[in-house]
C-alpha cells in the first residue's frame, strides 16, 4: 500500500498537496503497523514534523495550514456532529456523512479561510457532494486506465477519453456552484488574533458537544460576545481615519485615500479588476472603505482632498509626484516642502535635486521605474540618511 501511495506521488509529480496527503497517510500506516493502534492525534503532528523537516517554511504556507486545519477539523469535530444526527436510511446516511464530513472541514478551515481569502463559500456543501462522488469514481477510474494501458491499449484510450469528460462535467459543476447567486460572502476583514480567537472558540464549541458542559458555551459565547465589541470599536475607528497608500502594481500607480469610510483613488485606469482586486482590496477591505470615488487626471478638489498635477494634499499630508525631470528645472516652481515625494516614470533626477525643490520627509518609488535606477536613488538616500520606501520590494507604502 506504502509503494502505490509513493508511486502515486511521484506520478503526479509530488505536487504539494499530494505530498502532503501522502506523507499523513503514510505515517498513519506505519504507526499502525508499528504500535497496531494508531491515533490521528499522533499521526497529525508527526507528519508535519516530518514535512517540516523537509522544508521548514512549509509552516507558513496557507496550503500546509489549510490542509492540517481541514483534517484537524474533520477528525475533532465529525464524530461529534454525527452522534447528534437522526436516524436515516443507508443511501441518505452516507449523503449525510459526507456533508458533515465537509462541514466539519470548512470549521476547521474557517477562521484561516476569512484570514487569507477574507470571503466565505456558501455553496462548500454542495460542492463537496460533487467533489467527493465524482473524486471517488475517479481515481477508480484512474486506476483502471493505469491497468488498461498496460494489457487492453483499445479500451484505455475510450477510458481515458470517458475520464476525460467527467472530469470536465466536474469541474463545469464546480463553477456552475461557484456562480449561483449568493455562493460567495466577500468583504469579510480579520487579524491574525481574530483567526486564533475563533480557534479558540470552534474548540469550546467542540468542547460543548463533546462534554455537554454549560461552562463550555458561557466561554464561547462570552468570546464572541468580546470580538464583537472589538470590531465595534475597530469600525468606530475607522470613521475618523485618514490614511493614503501607494501600491505595488506592475508598471502602474495606484494611489488610496481614505477619509473615514470614503474611498478615493487616483490613477489604475488601465488596471484590470484582477489587478486591483490583488493589490488593493484587501487593504479596503481592512480599512472598511464603503464607497469608492475614482480620481480623474485633471485638476479637482475633494472635502480635504486636493489633486493638482503634480500635487496631492490630504488633509495636512502634502505630495510632489516627480514623473519628470523637468519638474525639477530651476524656475519652473518655487522650492515647495512637501511630505512626501513619489518618483514615477524613470525621470531622471538626482535625490539631491529632488530635495532642493521639493523639501521632503520621505520619498517613495513606485513599480513604474527601472530597477537599477531605484537602486541608484537608494544609494542616494543611504548616503543622506534619507528615509525612502521600494513599493517593489517593500510591499505598498501607507500612511496614517
Amino acid at each position: 500500500l506504502l509503494a502505490a501511495i509513493w508511486s502515486f506521488t511521484f506520478l503526479t509529480g509530488a505536487t504539494a498537496s499530494v505530498l502532503r496527503a501522502s506523507v499523513m497517510f503514510s505515517t498513519y500506516l506505519i504507526g499502525k503497523a508499528i504500535f497496531r493502534k494508531a491515533s490521528v492525534w499522533n499521526v497529525l503532528p508527526a507528519s508535519a514534523f516530518i514535512l517540516l523537516l523537509y522544508n521548514p517554511y512549509f509552516l507558513f504556507d496557507a496550503g500546509f495550514q489549510l490542509s492540517y486545519a481541514a483534517v484537524a477539523g474533520m477528525v475533532f469535530f465529525y464524530p461529534r456532529l454525527y452522534r447528534l444526527s437522526p436516524m436515516l436510511p443507508k443511501w441518505a446516511d452516507y449523503a449525510w456523512q459526507i456533508l458533515l464530513v465537509g462541514f466539519s472541514a470548512q470549521l476547521g478551515t474557517l477562521p484561516l479561510s476569512l484570514f487569507y481569502f477574507h470571503q466565505f463559500p456558501v455553496y462548500f456543501w454542495l460542492a463537496g457532494w460533487v467533489v467527493v462522488f465524482g473524486g471517488a469514481v475517479f481515481m477508480a477510474g484512474g486506476a483502471a486506465l493505469i491497468l488498461c494501458d498496460l494489457m487492453f491499449p483499445v479500451v484505455a484510450k475510450w477510458l481515458g477519453m470517458a475520464l476525460y469528460w467527467m472530469l470536465w462535467g466536474i469541474n463545469q459543476l464546480i463553477v456552475g456552484i461557484q456562480h449561483l447567486p449568493g455562493s460567495v460572502i466577500g468583504g469579510i476583514w480579520i487579524g491574525a488574533a481574530a483567526a486564533f480567537f475563533l480557534y479558540v472558540i470552534l474548540l469550546l464549541l467542540g468542547a460543548t458537544l463533546a462534554f455537554r458542559k454549560a461552562r463550555y458555551l458561557m466561554g464561547a459565547l462570552m468570546l464572541t460576545g468580546s470580538l464583537g465589541i472589538v470590531h465595534a470599536m475597530r469600525v468606530h475607528a475607522q470613521l475618523s481615519q485618514k490614511q493614503i497608500a501607494i501600491y505595488s502594481i506592475t508598471n502602474s500607480r495606484l494611489m488610496d485615500f481614505f477619509a473615514g469610510d470614503r474611498l478615493f483613488t487616483l490613477g489604475g485606469d488601465s488596471l484590470t479588476v484582477r489587478q486591483i482586486a490583488f493589490s488593493a482590496q484587501p487593504n479596503r477591505w481592512a480599512s472598511g472603505a464603503q464607497s469608492i470615488e475614482m480620481l480623474g487626471p485633471d485638476s479637482l478638489t475633494r472635502s480635504n482632498l486636493m489633486f493638482d498635477s503634480p500635487f496631492v494634499q490630504f488633509y495636512d499630508k502634502k505630495i510632489a509626484i516627480v514623473e519628470s525631470g523637468q519638474l525639477i528645472k530651476p524656475g519652473r516652481f518655487p522650492s515647495v516642502p512637501v511630505d512626501v515625494v513619489i518618483l514615477a516614470n524613470n525621470p531622471w533626477v538626482s535625490i539631491e535635486e529632488c530635495r532642493r525643490q521639493f523639501p521632503f520627509k520621505t520619498v517613495v518609488f513606485d513599480n513604474t521605474k527601472h530597477w537599477k535606477q531605484v537602486a541608484r536613488w537608494k544609494s542616494e538616500c543611504a548616503a543622506e540618511g534619507i528615509p525612502c520606501h521600494d513599493v517593489r520590494e517593500q510591499g505598498a507604502w501607507v500612511s496614517r
